[in-house]
């Protein structure tokens, strides 16, 4: 068999028990407000309308999710649809991977460096969950790809479609230039900086086209560009305090869940030998544009799978590098990496709001079945993403046993579900429920989910099974709270 078959079939196997674990999950997170809010109401429009709803916009691009609802249209209004929709896109991701993992290393080399991609968290969540980030990432190492071989016609038709896919994508499209303008002006020393934009302005220019043409489209009928009345974290631009401390977490971001063994191994190839430093500079001219520009933006929502195409051509990175030694390190770096890659599935910071970047957030929903079951007739005031319709979420009819809290008063509300899967719930609120309510507190793995009812409206209901934080679970509190300038 041929060894692309080969790979094919062995991303195609991967992908499929991925779906075969997670074909239930209800839609969960981002994927809720990036994905579901369009996919449903386009589906529920039957496919006359390209917008989000008026009351739930985000702002994005909608053609992933209009995609998912033309699928949904030809097949079945379901999960398991869903899921596997997006299962195909993590798998063209990982094919993309693969596909320019063979530009620099040979087929085995390739298919090492495939398998250390799917070893990685982001990779396993992010196949699980149903967002349109997985289809950028994967235009965008396409984009990667065209500007390697010296493919415009593919640069201009990925990179189009990174943009009426996600708000991210004129990050992306910036470092795609400068990446692009390294490699042939600056690294090669060919022509002048003029003749090289002239060459170039109508392959950037046509993405540049469709965003803005998306932008122009969504104003007339949402009256706004980018400023979602509904999501206000990129509402103000950072100042430099704001901007250094979202580049601190923009390292972070890159260097979790294993991925530092990545940069160290990269890092001292580069520090030990001229040529590969200059490699490392494509690289870097690659993915600083993106970080130095999101840093700009936002502050609090700089999530790790913003980041998930650079980890992914890190990991290619690490095998080129790696490969470079001689056999008997070959082996014990190859080891090490593998390890501390596949372990970052298993971390986990305590007392830090569990995002999706691996999949431990799934723990969540058998907890929250527990928590119906034990109260069965309980509307629990809540926040994102638990706070959301259970047809939205399930894509079934339901009771939705949890309204959004907003900014309504503790005193007026019944019950309260709180989890480290939201970030909403301040310190002090949390200090002042466990204090003065009673209620109980449900725990698998990393997830809790905390239930506290309001005495006055359950002054029988006595019983306070709290949680309580470990040492160094406060300790990392302690420092969040520092790091945000909190109290």
């Amino acid at each position: 068999m041929k060894p692309d078959r080969v790979v094919f079939a062995l991303i195609a196997a991967y992908q499929f028990c991925i779906w075969w674990v997670v074909r239930n999950d209800p839609f969960f997170g981002d994927a809720i407000s990036s994905t579901a809010q369009a996919a449903t109401y386009i589906y529920q429009q039957q496919l006359t309308t390209l917008f989000y709803p008026l009351t739930a916009d985000p702002g994005h691009p909608t053609f992933y999710s209009y995609l998912l609802a033309l699928v949904w249209t030809l097949t079945d209004y379901s999960l398991p649809v869903a899921h596997a929709y997006s299962c195909t896109w993590a798998g063209f991701l990982l094919w993309s991977v693969f596909v320019f993992a063979k530009q620099y290393l040979s087929i085995k080399q390739s298919i090492i460096a495939l398998v250390g991609c799917m070893l990685f968290a982001t990779t396993l969540s992010q196949s699980a969950m149903v967002l349109n980030t997985v289809a950028l990432m994967a235009f965008f190492i396409q984009a990667v790809i065209a500007v390697v071989t010296h493919n415009r016609l593919r640069l201009i038709f990925a990179a189009s479609l990174m943009c009426i896919t996600h708000l991210q994508a004129p990050f992306l499209l910036l470092s795609l230039f400068c990446f692009d303008a390294y490699r042939t002006f600056f690294r090669k020393q060919e022509g002048n900086l003029t003749r090289f934009v002239s060459s170039r302005w109508i392959v950037y220019a046509i993405p540049i086209v469709c965003w803005f043409g998306w932008l122009y489209v969504h104003y007339v009928h949402t009256g706004w560009f980018l400023h979602s009345p509904y999501y206000t974290d990129a509402d103000t631009l950072n100042g430099p305090k704001e901007w250094l401390k979202a580049m601190l977490t923009i390292c972070m971001r890159l260097f979790d869940y294993g991925m530092i063994a990545c940069y160290l191994a990269i890092g001292y190839a580069a520090f030990t030998n001229a040529e590969y430093r200059k490699k490392l500079v494509s690289w870097i001219m690659l993915l600083l544009p993106l970080c130095v520009t999101m840093a700009v933006f936002l502050n609090n929502t700089i999530g790790h799978r913003y980041f998930l195409g650079y980890q992914l051509l890190a990991i290619v990175g690490t095998v080129y590098t790696i490969e470079q030694l001689k056999l008997a390190k070959r082996v014990y770096v190859y080891g090490l990496v593998s390890v501390c890659v596949f372990s970052g599935n298993w971390m986990y910071y305590p007392g830090k709001t569990l995002g999706d970047a691996t999949l431990a957030y799934r723990s969540y929903f058998a907890l929250e079945e527990q928590v119906l079951a034990a109260y069965p007739n309980v509307t629990f005031y809540t926040h994102a993403p638990i706070a959301n319709p259970y047809a939205l979420t399930h894509l079934q009819p339901g009771r939705s046993a949890f309204v959004r809290l907003n900014d309504a008063s503790f005193d007026t509300i019944p019950a309260i579900l709180q989890s480290n899967i939201n970030a909403e719930f301040s310190e002090k609120q949390k200090a002042f429920l466990t204090q003065n309510w009673y209620g109980e507190s449900f725990e698998s793995g990393a997830v809790y989910a905390t239930v506290f009812l309001n005495p006055t409206f359950y002054p029988n209901h006595k019983m306070q099974h709290f949680r309580k934080p470990t040492a160094i679970e406060q300790m990392m509190i302690n420092l969040k709270l520092k790091w945000k300038g909190s109290q």
